[in-house]
């Protein structure tokens, strides 16, 4: 797959609001959130819940900027790239994933789909009400169980073991899974974040941050009750993983 390429040449049926955008967007676009798609399309639970259904739906989404204009996240972007990976590939997201990615590296408790949780140990997210109790968020997921067209940009579940080892993996030189040359060029700025509180900067999926002249690269994340921390500083070979199971403020409201 080319990242500079336009992701018609994958997805060839792709519509935007916006021609000339969907003409123009490259997948490097998606993955450095410079696509000018707005955030994400809300899933109401009807028709095609899967990513050739999201993209049917895209014409939808409002557009932002034009694409490579500016850097503005969208969930939304990365699950048109989880399509991209059905085209190239020729399987399901998620089994493309898992054979790809997931069981090379060794992630055994990183899954799709609250099937595959369930049968692990996992937290029950909180939010606490007007009234200062916390109780149990219902759906457990982000999304009701089935919106398959939102697991590559929100769906992916993980354990503090599991997303060291993948920190462990990016400190690396790729395993054979991915030439280091590729993995290094994630931490690469692409593109400037400007008063931002996401980082400084993106490269290719990783947010890019200064922590005093060292780059620190990682990425956060966020469900219904859920949120999640990564962040690696490579030149010290050092990775820190914070998981919490209460909202709306995260680990400073987390019962477990």
């Amino acid at each position: 797959m080319d990242l500079d390429a336009p992701v018609r040449r994958y997805v060839p049926e792709l519509k935007l609001a916006d021609e000339r955008a969907a003409a123009q967007i490259t997948v490097l676009n998606l993955l450095n959130h410079t696509a000018g798609m707005d955030w994400n399309l809300v899933d109401d639970g009807k028709g095609d819940r899967s990513l050739a259904g999201l993209v049917a739906k895209l014409p939808q989404l409002p557009l932002v900027a034009p694409p490579g204009a500016r850097a503005s996240y969208s969930q939304a972007g990365y699950d048109l790239a989880g399509r991209v990976i059905e085209k190239v590939t020729g399987l399901p997201f998620e089994q493309a994933m898992a054979s790809l990615v997931l069981e090379p590296v060794g992630l055994s408790d990183t899954v799709y789909g609250l099937a595959e949780v369930m049968v692990r140990k996992f937290a029950v997210g909180y939010n606490r009400g007007e009234d200062g109790e916390l109780r149990p968020a219902r759906p457990w997921g982000a999304f009701k169980e089935g919106a398959r067209a939102d697991n590559p940009g929100g769906g992916l579940a993980s354990s503090v073991s599991d997303l060291l080892r993948w920190a462990r993996f990016q400190l690396g030189d790729g395993d054979g899974v991915l030439p280091a040359s590729a993995l290094h060029r994630m931490r690469e700025q692409t593109v400037t974040l400007r008063a931002s509180t996401l980082g400084d900067g993106l490269g290719i999926c990783w947010f890019l941050n200064d922590l005093d002249g060292i780059l620190g690269i990682g990425h956060g994340g966020s469900g219904n009750g859920q949120f999640a921390e990564l962040l690696i500083v490579p030149e010290r070979n050092f990775a820190v993983v914070c998981l919490a199971n209460a909202g709306p403020n995260g680990p400073s409201t987390s019962p477990s």
